[in-house]
């Protein structure tokens, strides 16, 4: 049975010295103890850690990879994919999908928070059982006479998910109506993601009710409202239970006192960053300043291969390191697995070596200095 060292090992407390990690031959831990003399099959140069956690993504997406414009903003890009999303069968679109999760976990990744409007992506899953995933089957509509048939259309895509770890959730606070949110929030619920704050032009809409969005609708002849509240936090929060878990996701434009209301309000809260997607789509990235008191709320996507060009929530980490110079090596990794994987409902499952899981074993090299932060220098390899 392999028994793996390295210069260090991940746990969530710290990265620790003279441990080892003993596995199976197909992953799975047996232990993680103080190595006490034991005779190590492998020794390694860098750091063990479990594999990576992408806690929101849109796998059906994946085969608008390169095909989209940058720096559109919201309501561009949405015109944009709504033109080219379905130009390939969706035969086609689910091998898209199927290939980007083998990229996905040969490059680290062990689980994915996957946002899903269809069953497109249901069958590839359960084809590629290496990849953990949990889907987030996503409601939306303005129109508050179309809200049972949303409703339904919801429950009869919960089906096709049947197998599958899956929740229903709403999409943003722009697209949703109040009827929908009410009927929603009075349902029993599972593991919600959604969308917030992820354009200025998003707050604006809720404060006077025009801008990029409110022309958005217009052409498109959408049901135009006026949402109660007066800011998408207060307007998507009224009526979600406080014990409630949810993944805010974006967060682009989030202002330390919105973030310090959210947090303490909602304990089973995280915030989701994708710095690469809003970049892509805005020229904008998360402010960084605002989330670091709560960074052991924090977790990483890459949201859709439509938004950013790659599948790796790695490269996230690295920008967020960039973003937030102070954070240290440990910091990252914990946002990676440990943290990703709570948000996802994984806790104890992934994101952690605890016995009798297989999270995977990735080796992190390149990183010398790992009381410091994460190295552009560092690099990813799969041992199990």
């Amino acid at each position: 049975m392999p028994l793996l060292s390295a210069n260090h090992i991940y746990s969530p407390e710290g990265l620790l010295t003279d441990h080892v990690l003993e596995v199976d031959a197909y992953g799975l831990v047996q232990a993680l103890r103080p190595r006490q003399g034991a005779e190590v099959t492998e020794h390694h140069k860098g750091i063990l850690c479990p594999g990576l956690i992408n806690a929101h993504c849109h796998l059906e997406l994946s085969h608008l990879r390169g095909q989209m414009q940058r720096g559109t903003g919201m309501t561009g890009f949405v015109q944009e994919l709504w033109a080219k999303r379905n130009l390939l069968s969706p035969a086609d679109q689910a091998e898209a999908a199927a290939a980007v999760m083998e990229e996905m976990w040969w490059g680290g990744t062990a689980a994915v928070g996957d946002i899903c409007n269809s069953a497109l992506t249901a069958g590839p899953k359960r084809a590629e059982a290496r990849l953990y995933t949990h889907s987030f089957l996503e409601l939306l509509g303005l129109d508050a006479r179309r809200v049972p048939d949303i409703l339904a259309q919801g429950e009869a895509l919960t089906r096709d998910f049947q197998g599958l770890s899956h929740s229903l959730t709403l999409h943003a606070p722009y697209s949703v109506s109040p009827a929908l949110r009410d009927a929603f929030y009075a349902r029993p619920q599972g593991r919600l993601s959604i969308h917030l704050l992820e354009s200025e032009g998003e707050r604006r809409f809720f404060a006077h009710g025009d801008g990029p969005m409110e022309t958005f609708l217009s052409t498109f002849n959408l049901p135009r409202l006026r949402f109660p509240q007066p800011d998408p936090i207060a307007y998507i929060c009224e009526g979600l239970a406080p014990a409630q878990p949810v993944i805010w996701v974006h967060n682009t434009e989030m202002m330390a006192a919105e973030a310090t209301q959210v947090a303490t309000g909602f304990p089973q809260a995280w915030f989701c960053l994708c710095p690469l997607s809003n970049d892509f789509l805005h020229g904008r990235e998360p402010k960084l300043p605002v989330f670091l008191p709560w960074k052991d709320r924090l977790c990483l996507g890459t949201d859709s291969l439509a938004s950013t060009d790659s599948p790796h929530v790695w490269d996230e980490a690295l920008r967020v390191q960039a973003l937030a110079p102070t954070l240290k090596t440990h910091d990252l990794l914990r946002m990676l697995t440990t943290q990703g994987a709570a948000a996802l409902g994984m806790a104890g499952e992934l994101g952690i070596f605890a016995p009798g899981t297989r999270p995977g074993v990735l080796l992190i090299q390149g990183q010398e200095e790992v009381e410091g932060p994460l190295s552009p220098q560092a690099r990813l390899r799969r041992l199990f």
